[in-house]
């Protein structure tokens, strides 16, 4: 058996092992027996019941913590011109369309990005209510949004994918399950022709893969 550590014995030596807790008196042991300089993990094993063998029985679903993950999300927005300020104004992070030269030479120091261009305004207002709706409604959910990513997206980090395939999958993302409007094979189409357009000569080919995955996992579970 592995010799444990000091700080491993004085943590459990604070609380019995045998004894059962509620679950706020259990997060305040796991609070109060934390040593490590990072921010740990906590494992949860919930008794469901179930069968896993059997398709019917499979559980899999993601949970939007109420104050997210702690980390800052980072935006970008380019814009031009009066949208400069606004963005400022709503507090973004970075704005200016100058960041697109930065992106290609491979900066990617940011979660989020929000564009603002001229060919928007000019756009006819129910196309520019649309597009704005469906940016407006990426960054109330992002959280639950990269979390399904995620989930989809095996073996791939949120920070890993770049910057114009993961917004792409995130708008995409948040028009399958929250606009609803649009049938999905269109809503799949039409990322993957903006990736092709924007993204990388493999940029089409993830999204495709990603979108088209996440559809047959939610048809498979009944619905997404």
């Amino acid at each position: 058996m592995a010799t444990r550590g000091k700080k491993f014995r004085n943590a459990v030596a604070r609380f019995d092992a045998t004894a059962r807790f509620q679950p706020r008196e259990a997060l305040e042991h796991v609070k109060q027996s934390a040593y490590a300089k990072f921010d740990e993990t906590v494992d949860v094993a919930l008794r469901l019941g179930v069968d896993p063998r059997h398709a019917d029985q499979i559980v899999r679903g993601t949970v939007v913590l109420p104050h997210g993950t702690g980390k800052k999300i980072r935006v970008l927005v380019l814009a031009q011109g009066d949208r400069v300020r606004e963005a400022e104004q709503a507090g973004a992070d970075f704005v200016g369309v100058e960041y697109i030269a930065k992106i290609k030479e491979g900066w990617l120091d940011v979660d989020a990005i929000v564009a603002s261009f001229d060919e928007l305004a000019q756009a006819p207002p129910a196309t520019r209510d649309f597009a704005m709706s469906l940016a407006r409604g990426v960054i109330a959910k992002l959280p639950d949004l990269d979390s399904r990513l995620l989930d989809q997206a095996d073996n791939w980090r949120i920070e890993r994918m770049a910057a114009v395939d993961r917004n792409i999958l995130r708008l995409a993302l948040y028009e399958l399950l929250f606009a609803g409007e649009t049938p999905a094979a269109v809503v799949i189409d039409e990322a993957v022709e903006i990736a092709k357009r924007f993204g990388s000569e493999r940029s089409s080919q993830f999204v495709n893969g990603v979108l088209d995955g996440f559809l047959h996992r939610g048809k498979a579970a009944g619905g997404a």
